[in-house]
């Protein structure tokens, strides 16, 4: 059982879509970053292993998902592609009721970050 009023009705505490649950923080520091940079771009923990991997001068394999962060590393002025973000719905039905659900996210060049989702 939890009661709390930090998570609004429809939320969850573990393992949701709701957004309070999908945003997250990921910092990083040391020489080869941008100090006091925030990015604009979503990100996850799959975009940790490309970015490290060419800071190492190593290829990232082609059966890898995520990014390079290049936007945060201090000796490259790439950016990556404009973020583009996306909605899916479709519509269910259980005994006596209808609903819709809802899907939010936002594709970075190939990389794909669920952003929410959401039932009416």
């Amino acid at each position: 059982y939890f009661s709390s009023t930090a998570v609004p009705e429809g939320g969850g505490t573990h393992g949701g879509l709701h957004p309070i649950e999908m945003n997250n923080l990921l910092a990083v520091q040391g020489s080869a970053f941008k100090v006091a940079y925030q990015s604009a771009w979503p990100a996850s923990h799959t975009d940790i292993a490309p970015t490290i991997l060419k800071m190492l001068g190593i290829e990232q394999p082609a059966s890898m998902t995520g990014r390079l962060l290049g936007e945060a590393l201090s000796d490259r002025g790439v950016e990556p592609p404009e973020t583009e973000t996306f909605e899916c719905a479709v519509d269910g039905k259980s005994p006596g009721q209808s609903h819709r659900q809802h899907l939010r996210y936002w594709r970075v060049g190939t990389s794909v970050y669920l952003d929410h989702g959401w039932m009416e």
